[in-house]
């Protein structure tokens, strides 16, 4: 760390090159720049956004965030780097790119410790990798008893709707809309436009599509509920 500290690119070489970028007309002028100071050079993630947002890239802002980042000297302050880019669709794939990161970082962390146990060197990450394969298998098993009961409530429901038609006349009321009503409310939230649709599902549907309530969702770190939100279709 301190030798990336000592590299710190200087504040009059920061602002000439500002102004150097700011002269460029294409992206392929612009990488080849941050490139050459990337070599030379370290930086803090305020100082890259400064760069970033001289660029104005055509099609290149994520992929030059991501080359400036690996220079950076406080690597927690990764959010500031999101400031000096232009639209939302790109914060977000670079949010989603130091979260994946940040994985890859814990994994290689997990797999190059290890343990000592009874004399033996165990790795940990074996271990844990196991405990995941067993905790997987579970979850299969509940999300199939849970699939299970869900067609056997629908069979239930649907005779019962079949033997009200059978003697008397078809009256479209709670019997027909109350094993749908969940399912709608949840799919037209996700549908609707605006930042943060997930918040306008109730406390028990947010707690069935996202398995926590609201309070810990807004816990996790913002690459976090970017992955939750588009893994459960509201992103």
């Amino acid at each position: 760390m301190s030798g990336l500290v000592d590299d710190l690119i200087p504040e009059s070489e920061l602002q000439a090159s500002i102004g150097r970028l700011g002269n460029l007309g294409n992206d392929k002028d612009r990488l080849r720049t941050l490139r050459q100071l990337a070599t030379s050079f370290t930086f803090t993630c305020a100082q890259i956004a400064s760069l970033l947002s001289t660029c104005q890239f055509s099609t290149s802002a994520v992929s030059s965030a991501q080359l400036l980042y690996g220079r950076a000297v406080d690597k927690d302050d990764w959010e500031k780097v999101c400031d000096g880019l232009k639209w939302k669709e790109e914060k977000d794939e670079f949010t989603l790119w130091i979260g994946e990161q940040i994985r890859l970082s814990d994994t290689i962390e997990e797999e190059t410790t290890t343990r000592v146990v009874a004399g033996q060197v165990v790795k940990g990450t074996l271990d844990q990798r196991k405990l995941d394969m067993e905790a997987a298998k579970k979850q299969q098993a509940v999300d199939n008893a849970k699939v299970l009961q869900q067609v056997a409530q629908e069979t239930t429901l649907n005779e019962g709707v079949n033997t009200i038609s059978l003697s008397a006349p078809k009256v479209e009321t709670v019997v027909e809309l109350s094993a749908s009503t969940t399912n709608a409310q949840v799919m037209e939230a996700a549908k609707s436009s605006g930042k943060d649709r997930e918040m306008q599902l109730s406390d028990e549907e947010f707690q069935g599509v996202f398995g926590v309530s609201k309070e810990e969702f807004k816990g996790n770190a913002g690459w976090k509920q970017m992955e939750l939100k588009k893994k459960h279709g509201f992103f």
